[in-house]
């Protein structure tokens, strides 16, 4: 394959997707891309995907995305890196989070305004990212991983002198939509002890049924896009980059506008569910309505604002800023 760059192993590989999850992931983490990869050899790559860590020509990857950013570490040795890559791949791991897990973690602590379509978006999100963990959580051990912490973990652990040679530095920053405010997550930890418990029994909004991980992806892009083009014209941050918007099946004010308790409930599932996906533990939340206490739930929603550098909360958009590694080029694809 003639990408017009020249790929080498370990390379990291940076897409810019298609459809509304994608260009949610973009908005809300602030940067161009959003999937990670590493390149295996010139044509083939490692990813983790809805259907696991998996091995994928690149001209494949490239075909369904708008193009790719190729960037590389200063140290060219990467056989090291590429060595603990294989190991992963070759564990046969069964699942891996989807882009709307990385969504729904990002969207919980953006600072963006909790109104209007903006409630019923960020619900929406957080029961399809709650839904998607809980049917594809491997109980057996070994944990599943978001794209992007695949490529870190890869290089982090990678076996070099001097120690830390490979390990990719992260710039921790913020993006704010509502710079005076809090984010989702914040403001979730400033409800009373009651407010928390009372809501651990509320339902989430709607029953996402999760049996394949493509027929989940396409559910989650068929119910979010229509709320994505609505917040994004609310908050008039529409561009060229956004896909079309769907046909309009509603109208924004008539949207039913979810309740504190509600909000609270959404956040609580995915909280939980991402608390136990990221544990080395055995699941300690349980699947469904969380039956917790205010302490525990606390200690969930506070787990998605880890400020610590952890490869659990490392982004696509964090590799792209990351000093560590240097740009070596574009290549566009078929989207």
């Amino acid at each position: 394959m003639d990408t017009g760059v020249d790929i080498k192993a370990g390379d990291v590989l940076l897409f810019h997707g298609n459809g509304f999850v994608s260009w949610g992931i973009r908005k809300f983490d602030g940067t161009d891309v959003n999937h990670a990869a590493i390149a295996l050899d010139p044509g083939m790559l490692g990813e983790a995907g809805g259907r696991g860590l998996q091995r994928t020509p690149i001209d494949k990857a490239l075909a369904s995305n708008r193009y790719m950013r190729v960037r590389r570490h200063a140290d060219h040795e990467l056989a090291p890196v590429v060595s603990v890559a294989s190991r992963y791949l070759d564990e046969g791991r069964p699942y891996a989070y989807q882009q709307i897990v990385l969504l729904a973690l990002l969207a919980s602590t953006r600072r963006i305004r909790l109104t209007g379509v903006a409630r019923r978006m960020l619900r929406t999100i957080l029961d399809h990212g709650a839904a998607a963990l809980n049917a594809f959580l491997d109980r057996d051990g070994n944990r599943s991983m978001i794209c992007s912490e695949f490529v870190y973990r890869a290089y982090g652990e990678a076996v070099g002198d001097p120690a830390d040679r490979y390990r990719i530095r992260i710039q921790v920053g913020d993006m704010a939509f509502d710079p005076a405010g809090v984010s989702l997550a914040e403001w979730a930890l400033e409800q009373p002890d009651e407010a928390l418990e009372a809501a651990a029994a509320v339902p989430v909004s709607f029953a996402v049924a999760v049996t394949d991980p493509d027929a989940a992806d396409d559910a989650a892009e068929h119910d979010l896009a229509p709320l994505v083009a609505a917040w994004a014209l609310e908050e008039g941050i529409v561009d060229e980059d956004m896909p079309a918007p769907p046909p309009p099946s509603f109208a924004a004010d008539d949207l039913e506008e979810p309740s504190d308790e509600e909000l609270l409930a959404s956040l609580l599932s995915f909280s939980g569910a991402f608390a136990d996906a990221t544990s080395d533990a055995p699941p300690s939340f349980g699947l469904g309505a969380l039956t917790i206490g205010s302490a525990v739930a606390r200690g969930a929603i506070q787990g998605l604002l880890e400020p610590k550098i952890d490869a659990n909360f490392v982004t696509p958009g964090d590799l792209l800023v990351s000093p560590t590694l240097v740009d070596v080029g574009t290549v566009d694809g078929g989207g």
